[in-house]
């Protein structure tokens, strides 16, 4: 009878999250390796205990024995594991844990040695939602410009083709095979776009390399759309950037389904915006009013 009490609490502590979780009396356990101590790293672990609702257990990878401290904690019973960064998913690709697992702040599961199925959160805001706030933000463009490496981002600017087809948009492209070729590249482009559209390239996108970027385009007075805030306090006009306490938040409502049994499908960020209204003034652009009140920060 005390057993049962036990379990009967658990289950009323954790209701939503059905029978799954009561398999046991102690309750389903949640282990988090982090790859680093960075304060991304941390407000993202932060806010997917907040969100989950239930005790966790937290290994950070940059301890000398971090490995052999995740490993006996995914030993001694874990219910679900939540990844956060590569360092950690390649961790759990070689402790092969019995346990789910949960990826966060990993670009691609398969380039970390795991099953490219596994369950991840996205790092990257979809284009869908990034088109839409670039509508509100330049409701006259027509043509959006973007630069990439083909052997990085072939399938996401795939996806910002057909985000931007969708919304009557002009998707103008050009690939770059190395930094070198990123000068260049938005020379030829400022010349027959209405905006730039960057995305998280790591071939195109540097500090020396976003700097020519925007000052290339303002000369031109062609408006520029990043993905961070810092980006646009820098200078481009709009950025949509998935923001790491939001990940989190995605994050557990993923294990949450996955240790109530159901399919753990993972949710994109809605980002928050960001504007720079001195830079839009500069080439001659007012931010909409309506946009600014949706942003998190204006940068005047």
């Amino acid at each position: 009878m005390i057993r049962a009490g036990k379990a009967i609490a658990v289950g009323l502590l954790f209701g939503t999250l059905g029978a799954g979780l009561v398999a046991n009396a102690a309750g389903p356990r949640v282990v988090i390796g982090r790859s680093s101590d960075l304060g991304p790293y941390v407000a993202l672990e932060k806010a997917f205990a907040g969100a989950l609702g239930m005790p966790v257990e937290s290994v950070s990878l940059a301890a000398a024995d971090g490995k052999q401290k995740l490993k006996a904690a995914l030993d001694s019973g874990a219910t679900l594991m939540l990844a956060i960064g590569p360092d950690a998913a390649r961790a759990v690709s070689e402790i092969k844990p019995s346990c789910p697992t949960v990826l966060t702040l990993v670009p691609d599961a398969g380039k970390t040695g795991l099953d490219s199925a596994t369950p991840l959160v996205p790092m990257f805001v979809p284009p869908s939602r990034q088109v839409k706030v670039v509508r509100a933000a330049l409701p006259g463009a027509k043509k959006l410009g973007i630069l990439f490496d083909p052997a990085l981002s072939r399938a996401l600017v795939a996806e910002c083709e057909g985000a931007a087809r969708a919304a009557g948009l002009t998707l103008v492209k050009r690939e770059v095979a190395s930094r070198k070729d990123v000068a260049a590249a938005a020379r030829d482009l400022v010349g027959e776009v209405d905006a730039i559209w960057l995305v998280p390239d790591t071939t195109v996108i540097s500090g020396e390399s976003f700097k020519f970027i925007m000052l290339t385009a303002l000369g031109a007075k062609v408006p520029v759309v990043g993905f961070s805030e810092g980006m646009s306090k820098a200078g481009a006009v709009v950025s949509v950037e998935a923001e790491y306490g939001e990940m989190g938040t995605k994050a557990a409502k993923v294990a949450q389904k996955i240790i109530a049994g159901l399919p753990g499908s993972p949710e994109a960020p809605d980002g928050a915006i960001y504007v720079n209204a001195k830079s839009a003034g500069l080439i001659g652009l007012t931010v909409p009013a309506e946009l600014r009140a949706q942003a998190a920060r204006v940068f005047e």
